[in-house]
């Protein structure tokens, strides 16, 4: 048995046929002014995307929080912000439409592959509690946490899933890769003439994918991905490309806290900001927008994971 569904059969698109209706003049003035009322919905909703992310930046900021209780505090914000604001099922935050699906009737592909990310996780948590890192333990602990609502969308993933996920990898996971590789050569290789090793960089990157696939069903990505974006864009709504930009130009935003300088000034950190803003809105971009494809966060968790440990194994 496969872990990936079969496509459900495709339906064309209905002929539209031509109206004698005397009242189609007035059908199109109503559907003139729903248009206008969802715009205005819109514009809330982004309103309400944006105070989101204000709201964890001055945390950030005012707590000087370092970047792991940074990203612990999104948990409570996301969960808070898809009930009281969106209004929508916590489910929804890792499959869009929000399927009930029972413990058991989960597929057992779904629950292997979970158990053996499971058991690394678990053996990473005892090591860091053996070593006192309770930062470490605690992030762990999220992790595992995290492996249930990857078994959820593990089970509703489709084969066109999978191609999602390529086409993802493909545009967002190039352009992150690219880069880190460039901030590698000038910034790592260049300055200290002393490369990554093989062994290193293989060890580290297959370390924080293990880590960060499940991690992302609890930190950044479904905030990101599965709350905001889910927010601000409906499907069959006008300004999907806008709307992606604006989503990934707040998560660069957002990544501002943890980056600022304080002996940069003004100048320093808006270009600090700029630069966030400027690479997490072209990556993130495609990750809204495969994800709006797949509506599976799996598809863009996996190809943010993927990224972020590379980015690790280079050391930038």
């Amino acid at each position: 048995m496969s872990l990936l569904q079969s496509d459900a059969a495709g339906r064309g698109p209905e002929a539209r046929q031509p109206s004698a209706d005397p009242a189609e003049g007035g059908v199109a003035a109503e559907a003139k002014c729903a248009s206008r009322q969802l715009s205005r919905s819109q514009f809330r909703r982004c309103l309400e995307a944006g105070a989101f992310v204000a709201v964890s930046m001055l945390m950030g900021f005012a707590l000087n929080l370092d970047s792991n209780e940074y990203l612990f505090i999104g948990i409570p914000l996301t969960v808070l912000f898809q009930i009281v604001v969106a209004r929508a099922p916590l489910r929804a935050l890792w499959v869009r439409g929000a399927p009930r699906t029972k413990l058991r009737e989960i597929r057992w592909e779904a629950w292997l592959v979970v158990g053996l990310f499971g058991l690394a996780n678990a053996l990473f948590l005892v090591l860091d509690a053996i070593l006192g890192s309770w930062e470490g333990t605690i992030y762990e602990i999220v992790v595992l946490v995290g492996l249930l609502p990857m078994a959820y969308a593990l089970h509703q993933l489709t084969k066109k899933s999978f191609r999602h996920a390529l086409g993802c990898f493909a545009t967002a996971g190039t352009i992150g890769i690219c880069t880190f590789a460039i901030s590698y050569l000038y910034d790592v290789y260049l300055s200290s003439g002393t490369p990554v090793s093989l062994g290193y960089f293989a060890g580290e990157v297959i370390q924080y994918i293990i880590v960060y696939i499940p991690a992302l069903f609890l930190l950044e990505e479904v905030s990101f991905r599965g709350a905001l974006d889910s927010h601000v864009y409906r499907l069959g709504e006008r300004r999907s490309k806008t709307t992606a930009v604006y989503v990934s130009a707040l998560w660069g935003a957002w990544h501002f806290p943890q980056a600022y300088a304080a002996s940069g000034g003004i100048l320093g950190n808006a270009i600090i900001l700029g630069e966030l803003v400027a690479f997490q809105g072209a990556v993130g971009f495609f990750l809204s927008i495969f994800w709006r494809r797949s509506g599976n966060l799996f598809v863009p968790g996996i190809v943010h994971a993927i990224t972020d440990s590379i980015r690790n194994g280079l050391r930038v």
